[in-house]
């Protein structure tokens, strides 16, 4: 198999899945040193429930990591971390789980006078053509990055279901993947601008997770809620949908109108 060039991605997770009433909590971190030539980076995961000091959750993160830094002589330049709950209510089991990926490429895939880090600025072509790669038969021109952007999308999607109240969050390429869309909660909730994007991306809700009453409530107010023209995130957008995720099922919609 002389010449063909590998990559191997290692998914590290950890995860809890309880049953209700209970609160369950997952966390992941990433450390970037100042040396890389030296250094490796640090990933952590972690989950698990009823955490009686959440609010300070990722600063106690952030402290492990430096500890783990100045125990190894190893200096951070930057750390990312973040975290998410769910509430877990009386006859419900619930999860809680974080992945971190960890990709390994082949030497062969890394052209000369290039470092890994450069693959996020060449495209597709641009590396074939550096290794001398001939593209497949009647394949399309790919211009975008080696290194996808699709983990930076679903980590900006994600970030926005706190703002839109919803429990998942997809874009519309997923949508569009669903088999079945018949057996599904949906509603659309709009073209959202995405750091990093040129165009804005439509974005859906799946709401089957929700309870009954929420769910009867979206289901009754969805064809109006897709009316309302969104774009970007703005403090009337959030109003707005603060609003439709306010109403009850069994209200009259006239003030609906008036929006």
């Amino acid at each position: 198999m002389e010449g063909i060039i590998r990559a191997m991605v290692v998914c590290a997770n950890k995860s809890i899945t309880m049953r209700g009433p209970e609160l369950l909590w997952c966390a992941i971190a990433l450390a970037i040193p100042e040396d890389r030539s030296k250094n490796a980076c640090m990933f952590i995961e972690d989950a698990g429930f009823n955490h009686s000091d959440l609010d300070n959750l990722e600063d106690n993160i952030v402290n492990s990591i430096i500890r783990c830094g100045e125990n190894q002589s190893v200096l951070f330049k930057e750390i990312y971390v973040g975290h998410n709950t769910i509430e877990v209510l009386e006859n419900e089991v619930g999860c809680a789980l974080t992945c971190a990926p960890y990709i390994t490429l082949a030497k062969n895939a890394i052209p000369s006078g290039y470092q890994p880090r450069d693959l996020l600025n060449i495209s597709l072509n641009e590396w074939e053509k550096s290794l001398n790669i001939k593209p497949l038969e009647g394949k399309n021109e790919l211009e975008g990055p080696v290194i996808s952007d699709t983990v930076n999308i679903a980590s900006r999607i994600e970030s926005l279901t706190k703002m839109f109240g919803s429990n998942i969050l997809i874009s519309n390429d997923l949508f569009l993947e669903l088999n079945s869309l018949e057996s599904y909660n949906y509603r659309f909730i709009g073209l959202i601008d995405i750091k990093g994007k040129n165009q804005p991306i439509s974005i859906f809700e799946i709401y089957d997770g929700d309870n009954n009453n929420i769910i009867d409530m979206k289901n009754i107010t969805k064809n109006d809620f897709e009316k309302i023209k969104v774009k970007g995130i703005d403090n009337s957008t959030i109003k707005r949908i603060e609003y439709f995720n306010e109403i009850d099922a069994n209200e009259e919609l006239e003030e609906l109108e008036e929006i």
